[in-house]
């Protein structure tokens, strides 16, 4: 089973993704959404992996954890927030108002990626996070 280490390691990796992605010429604002979520999951799982020596959540169980835990209530609302962007991004329809989009791009152009999805849920999550794991 993955550790908290194991975790916070992925969620290195997809950080050096998103800068990658970052740094490209052409506009990739779905897949940047798509990795920050991953990164968050990583976080999370890290935190959950400390807290409750937990692993294998599934989406839901997570989401339920996170919702469930006041302590977690915060992290809850960013995690939520990056989860309905990324399943925007990779189906095109927006599962809880069940609204389609033609594009990624329909619904948050990238300059909306960067300061909402990086610049402010991301962060807070990993803020969050961070400062319960003592980092």
């Amino acid at each position: 089973m993955p550790s908290e280490r194991d975790h916070l390691a992925v969620a290195e990796g997809n950080q050096k993704a998103i800068e990658w992605l970052l740094s490209s010429e052409t506009d990739f604002p779905a897949w940047v959404t798509t990795v920050a979520f991953y990164k968050a999951l990583h976080l999370v799982d890290a935190l959950l992996d400390r807290r409750f020596k937990a692993h294998g959540y599934s989406h839901r169980a997570r989401q339920q954890v996170l919702k469930t835990t006041n302590s977690f209530r915060s992290i809850y609302r960013h995690y939520r927030f990056l989860r309905g962007a990324s399943e925007i991004a990779r189906y095109l329809c927006d599962n809880q108002g069940g609204k389609e989009y033609r594009t990624f791009s329909d619904y948050m152009p990238m300059s909306q990626v960067r300061s909402e999805i990086l610049g402010h849920r991301l962060r807070q999550l990993e803020r969050s996070v961070r400062k319960m794991l003592g980092d």
